[in-house]
């Protein structure tokens, strides 16, 4: 038997962290043409971005706070040098005088919450949408990092506000059998009815917007949908002419298919055959999945992203492993052009390597030569 024997770890990443911090994996890549220079899509996007109404005249913004503590450790840890906070970028389209184009709104420092819009007319509908960058372009590797924009937020100016509560636990699922999308959410006291809002892009730059009261129940059942179709929603809750703020914006896809994103989905190593096994639950309809898989290269230290397309199983065996390294998987369920939202990152580190396989060793030993570097901190025993 033969089998490597490693003096230190070379990398732990902490389960805990990549949990709370949803990175963008595996990132896109691409050409911002009024800079004429490449940016990566790779940051988490900014959190609960929420429109509400005030003074008759104005929206005012809010999200969660971006650049925590936590989140400049994570940054730290996963690209191996210290973030560099630039400022959000602010989106509006003018729904009411069906404006096809999103509006750039000057830039918001990077330590803000909330951002008050002044450019708006009383009784126009907006849609806004928010996005993080940080600027370590500029002395790092040529590529700014950005994250994905949001799930677009609409605000009508001047619509009354109150102290009655925005509802909470606002959920949607697409049933495929019936089929409709249904949504829920938790009664809010003193309300006495519900307003849903929804909007869809029918076509490139045709987006449709529709209001749909709901009496006092907290669930609703949508049926007019479109094949393979994705539909953002938000809801207010009423008292007679008293209407609380508008909910975050959820979205679900419908179609001729039940792609939530998979369930259980989960893996651990395997000493014996130095494998790291997944396993989820198979998903209505899909038949095929993808795993998105990355890690810490130990020779270089950067990081090395892969998709591995599977077929119609609810396992995977990964073989292809590094000794002691720290691994991130998430994954998403397909069918044809139909994709579900990726699960959760799953951090599995491997360990020792311990192999009888003569085919192994061998590339192992041409992986060395082609590089002419050994392995950091291992030696082989035979």
């Amino acid at each position: 038997m033969k089998e490597f024997k490693t003096s230190v770890i070379l990398i732990i990443l902490s389960t805990t962290l990549l949990g709370q911090i949803i990175w963008n994996e595996p990132p896109d890549t691409i050409w911002y043409s009024n800079q004429s220079r490449w940016v990566e899509v790779i940051l988490p996007t900014p959190q609960n971005f929420i429109a509400s109404s005030i003074n008759n005249n104005q929206v005012k913004l809010t999200w969660n706070e971006y650049w925590t503590q936590e989140m400049f450790d994570a940054y730290l840890n996963k690209f191996g040098y210290v973030a560099i906070p630039n400022r959000f970028s602010l989106y509006r389209q003018n729904i009411t005088d069906d404006d096809l184009q999103l509006q750039a709104i000057p830039g918001v420092d990077w330590d803000k919450t909330e951002y008050i819009d002044t450019n708006v007319e009383f009784g126009k509908e907006y849609l806004y949408k928010i996005m993080a960058q940080d600027q370590n372009y500029q002395t790092v590797g040529g590529l700014q990092h950005w994250s994905p924009r949001s799930l677009p937020t609409t605000i009508t100016v001047g619509e009354s506000q109150s102290l009655l509560p925005s509802p909470t636990n606002f959920i949607g699922y697409y049933h495929p059998y019936s089929p409709m999308i249904i949504l829920s959410w938790d009664y809010v006291n003193n309300a006495n009815s519900y307003i849903i809002y929804k909007s869809f892009e029918k076509s490139p730059n045709q987006w449709i917007y529709l209001s749909i009261p709901v009496s006092n129940v907290n669930h609703y059942e949508d049926i007019q949908l479109l094949q393979n179709q994705t539909y953002f929603y938000q809801i207010i809750a009423l008292n007679g002419n008293i209407n609380s703020n508008r909910s975050s914006t959820i979205s679900v896809t419908s179609g001729a298919l039940d792609f939530q994103t998979p369930n259980n989905f989960s893996g651990y190593y395997e000493p014996n055959s130095a494998t790291i096994n997944l396993s989820w639950d198979y998903v209505i309809d899909a038949n095929s999945y993808t795993i998105y898989k990355s890690y810490v290269n130990p020779i270089d230290t950067t990081w090395v992203y892969l998709s591995i397309p599977v077929g119609n199983t609810n396992k995977y065996f990964d073989s292809d492993l590094l000794p002691w390294v720290g691994y991130v998987y998430t994954m998403i369920a397909i069918n044809g052009n139909i994709k579900s939202d990726r699960t959760s990152p799953l951090a599995i580190n491997s360990g020792t390597l311990s192999i009888e396989d003569e085919e192994y060793w061998e590339a192992v030993e041409e992986y060395e030569n082609d590089r002419k570097v050994g392995w950091l901190g291992c030696s082989a025993k035979y």
